[in-house]
């Protein structure tokens, strides 16, 4: 019996001696490859996976991944067809965050003037996930996103992530985006057109 009980003793600190060494071994494993990501760059990538409704840090996806676009030192690329690179043609922007007990209003100047597209043009809801992922600020999916920007014309403009996902286009090295028909019937003010709930 005297034989048994340090026996089992011993069992459980071995047990536990080697409990500890695995997870430090796992912890100095996952550090180093924080860094490994870190140092190459992988850190501050982002993905964009088709079907998925926001973008992943590529130091947090395993290969294979089927991506559509990818986030990176300010550029947007599309994996299947990057081009040259276009610049935002907007002379400011700011972001408005609406939910239903605040609302936030947000500065995209730095933003917008280190930004770059390298493809065709993305939606709307992109460009604002590339600026969620620039900042690292991310917001709530029931929140409407409005962009007030100034165009290259000197006219202020109100874009809604919902309603003019689509209004992106490119030409001469820029990207512009159109202001589309709001309805065919009259809408009383704008509030009721980019507020539809």
């Amino acid at each position: 019996m005297f034989r048994s009980y340090f026996f089992t003793k011993a069992l459980s600190l071995w047990n536990h001696c080697t409990e500890t060494y695995q997870q430090t071994i796992q912890r100095m494993n996952q550090l180093y490859h924080y860094i490994q990501s870190y140092f190459n760059g992988q850190h501050d990538t982002w993905m964009f996976i088709e079907g998925h409704t926001l973008p992943l840090p590529l130091s947090h996806i395993r290969p294979p991944v089927d991506a559509t676009w990818s986030y990176s030192a300010h550029c947007l690329t599309s994996i299947s067809s990057p081009s040259v690179a276009h610049r935002l043609s907007w002379l400011s922007a700011k972001l408005v965050v609406i939910h239903p007990k605040e609302e936030k209003e947000m500065e995209m100047d730095t933003f917008l003037e280190k930004f770059r597209l390298c493809g065709p043009a993305p939606p709307l809801a992109t460009l604002f996930l590339c600026w969620c992922a620039e900042t690292r600020f991310w917001v709530r999916p029931d929140c409407i996103v409005q962009f007030h920007v100034i165009t290259n014309e000197g006219e202020e403009e109100m874009l809604s992530v919902r309603a003019d996902n689509n209004c992106l286009y490119l030409q001469g090295g820029k990207i512009y985006h159109r202001t589309q028909k709001k309805c065919d019937y009259i809408i009383p003010n704008d509030y009721a057109y980019y507020h539809p709930c």
